[in-house]
């Protein structure tokens, strides 16, 4: 661990797949983690969060109990905005699929709901 962290299953690809919010919580007198390895962790999450403490170092969580509780309470608490869902493509029918035609099947009608808004 003091020469440099190596995990092999736990490399930048991997890390850039992670698609859940990530904390990460960093002591700005840390000896052992220099705040650049938690930056460039942030630049590769997804959805990292990268909180410094002025006060703490490598065992932040021990020596900034408050303020680490703070950041753990916001960040699950925290709901990151609703995207629209991905548009999907529509599916093509494969050209040896045969096509039916029912002329006695109409087209469905659109109901609004009575609580829908009037335009």
């Amino acid at each position: 661990m003091m020469s440099g962290q190596y995990w092999p299953e736990g490399d930048e690809v991997y890390h850039a797949e992670l698609t859940v919010p990530v904390l990460l919580v960093h002591g700005m007198h840390d000896k052992f983690v220099p705040v650049e390895e938690d930056q460039r962790m942030a630049e590769i999450l997804l959805m990292a969060f990268l909180k410094v403490l002025e006060d703490g170092s490598h065992m932040v969580m021990l020596e900034c109990p408050e303020a680490v509780n703070t950041l753990l309470h916001e960040f699950f608490l925290w709901e990151p905005a609703t995207l629209p869902p991905p548009k999907k493509e529509p599916k093509t029918r494969p050209e040896t699929a045969k096509t039916q035609t029912d002329t006695s099947i109409s087209e469905p009608t659109k109901v609004r709901p009575a609580t829908a808004k009037q335009t």
